[in-house]
């Protein structure tokens, strides 16, 4: 019965300690992650071919998806999947800037703190993932 007790009480310190981290760091960490990116119109993109806006539109989503992810998974306080979308979410950044227009991120509202409070999401998630917690 103790053992329970004490399993329960270490589950809630750690949901508490991640939920610190979400609340204390910068209000632009806290901001960004209590929304949805804001879509601007995507004036003036221009694309090399339609294959192009087909490959970037679907990365698009799937940033968008990763993004859900990763905050759902940081509120719940699971840190192991939270870097796992966390990462899948950088490792598609990373390929729309490479294949993609390069207003098209900040035009799909996808601005810097965004990217950078998700690669933070990835370091801290993988680090605890790593020690077991």
């Amino acid at each position: 019965m103790c053992y329970l007790v004490v399993m329960k009480l270490e589950k809630i310190i750690q949901l508490s300690l991640l939920c610190a981290f979400l609340l204390a760091p910068a209000a632009a960490l806290a901001e960004d992650l209590s929304h949805e990116p804001l879509t601007l119109p995507p004036q003036g993109i221009v694309w090399k071919d339609q294959q192009q806006k087909e490959f970037c539109e679907e990365q698009i989503e799937l940033l968008l998806d990763h993004f859900r992810s990763a905050r759902f998974y940081s509120i719940q306080g699971d840190s192991c999947r939270t870097a796992l979308y966390a990462k899948r979410f950088m490792e598609i950044v990373t390929t729309c800037r490479q294949e993609c227009p390069a207003e098209l991120l900040e035009k799909k509202g996808f601005h810097e703190g965004i990217i950078r409070n998700l690669r933070t999401l990835e370091e801290l998630g993988t680090k605890r993932c790593e020690d077991g917690k």
